[in-house]
């Protein structure tokens, strides 16, 4: 059986540079990380302190985050509805839709302070 050859990838170079490197270098860095050829390590006291990315590399990265988040919070809602019981059935409707806003309100409240969801982000949904 024939196989082709996987097409050729090029890698990146993973190159590390000290915080106190000068500013006219930042360019080249820059340059280098935009066009794909070079992922930077900054270093602060010889320890990896910051990865440099293009900012193709970077809207990859917040898309994937902000879909683990969504998914977790629907793993989260198929719990909770997979734990309902069928109490509280007879509940006027106007009482469980007030239930069910400050419940909201407050997972809201929390998710604020945990930072797990900022509601000012101006990113893509």
């Amino acid at each position: 059986m024939a196989t082709r050859p996987f097409p050729p990838v090029s890698v990146p170079t993973i190159r590390t540079i000290r915080e106190e490197t000068p500013t006219k270098t930042w360019a080249t860095v820059s340059e280098a990380v935009a066009s794909g050829r070079d992922e930077v390590i900054l270093e602060s006291e010889g320890l990896p302190a910051v990865a440099v990315i293009s900012l193709t590399e970077y809207a990859r990265w917040r898309k994937a985050r902000d879909q683990e988040r969504r998914d977790a919070a629907l793993h989260w809602l198929r719990e909770f509805q997979d734990s309902y019981d069928g109490r509280n059935d007879d509940l006027p409707e106007d009482e469980v839709d007030a239930i069910a806003t400050a419940i909201t309100q407050e997972a809201i409240d929390r998710m604020a302070e945990k930072r797990i969801v900022r509601f000012d982000d101006d990113h893509d949904r």
